[in-house]
């Protein structure tokens, strides 16, 4: 059922990708080409990601929750002592390469990667 709700949109976004977004210089020489070589750097990344890490210290000078753009900073600034022990933690589910595409956003919306979040009336 969303599926079907969502082809319209999937069709619509990709007709924008390929009339508006991908170059058409000499350089391209074909738009599905580009495509194709965009989702095999993307599936390549991902499978070239280093794994999780699974063997926990038993302590930690700092824990720093949430992986964005903030916490990332911090905990890289933290371990420039090499003392100290720093542990950051992210929920949530791996990465697709399509979250990198502000375009295709609208399709991972109320999905587990936005936590399915919605929104309540505020009724004012």
């Amino acid at each position: 059922m969303k599926s079907q709700r969502r082809a319209p949109m999937l069709l619509a976004t990709l007709w924008i990708v390929f009339t508006v977004f991908i170059p058409t210089d000499t350089q391209v020489a074909n738009p599905i080409s580009s495509v194709v070589k965009f989702l095999q750097e993307g599936t390549n990344q991902l499978d070239n990601e280093p794994p999780d890490q699974t063997n926990l210290l038993s302590e930690y000078d700092f824990i720093v929750v949430g992986a964005g753009t903030a916490g990332c900073v911090v905990a890289n600034r933290l371990t420039e002592i090499p003392e100290w022990k720093v542990l950051l933690v992210e929920a949530g589910v791996n990465e697709n390469f399509v979250m990198d595409i502000p375009i295709l956003a609208n399709y991972l919306q109320f999905t587990d990667a936005n936590w399915k979040y919605k929104t309540q009336s505020s009724n004012k």
